[in-house]
């Protein structure tokens, strides 16, 4: 992993007068957004299994990793789809069945719709990945191939700021655009290569 610290030498000598906890913060924030924006950090999460009329399932994450979105879900190989929060609603109706819908309710749980009804299925979630709300940093294959991006990102929230030190409208929306067009950049990078889905446990782009 690559602490937030390692980020400094492309941020801090544009940000005099910065505190150490607001780079961080910057930094944490602008790595979540590119992470959680660009999908370029998956996971296969292990097999869930279900437990009957139980809808909801926690997720393994830690403080350094948590879910994003789902990518792809399965249901014992049967493909889920994945629900946004007004597409579960018509589900609510339904008693316990056969699993046919999953929804991310946040950063560490899943539902699934409606209820299953029996115990036993193997639920697969293939998991868009951030850094956590508290992360210390990021994967080393993250800072590797985002570490420019992510800074601008950083830097943009901080220079946005008004009143400060470092605080500079034009260079700060102007590493906006550098960091949207990253953003941009990557998720098209990772759907050019197709959508297929990860061999190993960990997938990053």
């Amino acid at each position: 992993m690559k602490a937030w610290a390692t980020f400094y030498d492309l941020t801090n000598p544009h940000l005099p007068g910065a505190s150490t906890q607001s780079v961080d913060i910057a930094l944490r924030n602008a790595a979540r957004e590119f992470c959680r924006r660009a999908k370029v950090w998956r996971e296969t999460h292990a097999a869930i299994p279900t437990v009957a009329n139980t809808a909801v399932y926690g997720l393994t994450v830690t403080t350094e990793k948590v879910a994003a979105g789902i990518e792809y879900a399965t249901c014992d190989l049967s493909p889920l789809r994945i629900l946004t929060d007004s597409e579960a609603v018509p589900f609510n109706v339904l008693g316990p069945g056969t699993p046919g819908g999953i929804l991310l309710v946040d950063a560490s749980d899943v539902q699934l719709f409606p209820a299953p009804s029996t115990a036993g299925l193997s639920i697969i979630p293939y998991l868009v990945m951030m850094p956590g709300s508290t992360a210390d940093g990021v994967t080393d294959q993250i800072f590797e191939n985002y570490c420019e991006a992510i800074a601008a990102g950083a830097k943009s929230e901080l220079m946005l700021s008004p009143k400060k030190p470092y605080s500079d409208a034009a260079t700060g929306a102007a590493q906006r655009v550098i960091f949207e067009m990253a953003v941009a950049r990557a998720a098209l990078a990772r759907t050019g290569r197709g959508r297929s889905r990860a061999r190993s446990a960990n997938r990053f782009i």
